[in-house]
């Protein structure tokens, strides 16, 4: 489904009642006891601060582009920029990585140095932002339409079910695990999750 904040699309499970489970024993890599102190040593490090999943976007996320090979920075360690490609490819031999913080306020004193004083960069800086702001909100908005679109339809879905279920002879199963389904999607879908929160 698309996200209606990123316009991205996002996967989620399906409904644990269509999943297909089966042990095969010979397709096995490590025997059990390794596999749990692995598991024990995953746990205990996972939880330190530099094992943490970058989360928050920073105010020049996606912007930022390696000198050397062109490809994108990503945040490591404690709050640095540097090449992604070096990091999770090894394509890259630019080591150099710089402070987030200081990055962007070079790009804020750039900023400012370009457009104080010249009042006409500034006009036009203004209706880039502004533009850009704009196509945005459409943007988001487009895609609200589209997931209220998709959850109306799920819901209709799940009240011919109940109907089903109340008026007509149809086997019982059949109608029970397609309603499970349209609930276990309503319940993944982005507009109820947000309503819940709000509640």
């Amino acid at each position: 489904m698309r996200d209606p904040e990123t316009g991205k699309r996002r996967s989620r499970p399906n409904p644990e009642a269509l999943w297909v489970t089966k042990h095969v024993p010979q397709l096995q890599i490590i025997d059990h006891e390794i596999w749990d102190k692995a598991q024990a040593i995953k746990a205990k490090y996972a939880t330190q601060r530099g094992n943490k999943r970058q989360t928050r976007k920073r105010l020049l996320t996606g912007l930022i582009k390696c000198g050397c090979c062109g490809g994108g920075m990503t945040i490591i360690g404690r709050e640095r920029y540097a090449c992604a490609a070096r990091r999770e490819q090894g394509t890259c031999t630019n080591a150099t990585s710089i402070n987030a913080q200081e990055l962007e306020q070079r790009v804020f004193n750039g900023l400012q140095s370009i457009l104080l004083g010249r009042e006409e960069t500034m006009t036009a800086f203004a209706e880039a932002f502004h533009a850009e702001v704009k196509q945005r909100q459409t943007h988001t908005a487009s895609q609200k339409a589209v997931v209220q679109k998709d959850l109306l339809k799920v819901e209709t879905g799940i009240k011919r079910c109940v109907d089903l279920l109340l008026h007509s002879d149809a086997p019982m199963e059949s109608i029970r695990t397609t309603l499970e389904e349209l609930e276990s999607q309503k319940r993944a879908h982005p507009r109820a999750i947000t309503a819940n929160r709000r509640r």
